[in-house]
């Protein structure tokens, strides 16, 4: 960086805030519920990623029939579900200490595509979003 002692600053300033954490005092885990509560929104997560994949409509069925704390989860909404990407990870992109163990897999939305019998997956991998086919059978963690 000989001769450009302004780019190194760039640099290093970008990749500390690339990679910055969800923000302190975001998510509140329940450890005993096995859930998390997003301050920023209102809403409750599924702690644990759904064991197994579905299909779009039994991913519906599922949260639906889901009892964990009370009941009442549902799939999330492409937006929704987009909110919980930490851009900074990657394999899976999502705060693990808040969310657990979670699969670097792609997990269905209720969002459906353009494309008839498709709809939106965030894929937490890379952490970017996607259409498959409704029949595809997808990662899941429900919302209410």
């Amino acid at each position: 960086m000989k001769g450009r002692p302004w780019l190194m600053g760039t640099l290093l300033l970008w990749a500390t805030t690339a990679h910055a954490a969800a923000t302190p005092g975001r998510f509140a885990v329940d450890a005993k519920t096995e859930t998390v509560y997003d301050n920023a929104t209102g809403r409750t997560w599924q702690r644990a990623q759904a064991v197994g994949t579905f299909s779009w409509s039994a991913a519906q069925d599922w949260c639906q029939q889901l009892a964990l704390s009370g009941g009442g989860w549902r799939v999330p909404t492409l937006s929704e579900l987009e909110g919980i990407v930490d851009r900074g990870a990657k394999d899976p992109a999502i705060d693990t200490a808040v969310f657990g163990p979670t699969t670097a897999d792609a997990f269905w939305t209720l969002t459906p595509a353009v494309a008839a019998g498709s709809a939106w997956s965030v894929h937490f991998g890379p952490g970017n979003s996607s259409v498959a086919a409704k029949s595809t059978l997808l990662r899941l963690r429900c919302v209410r």
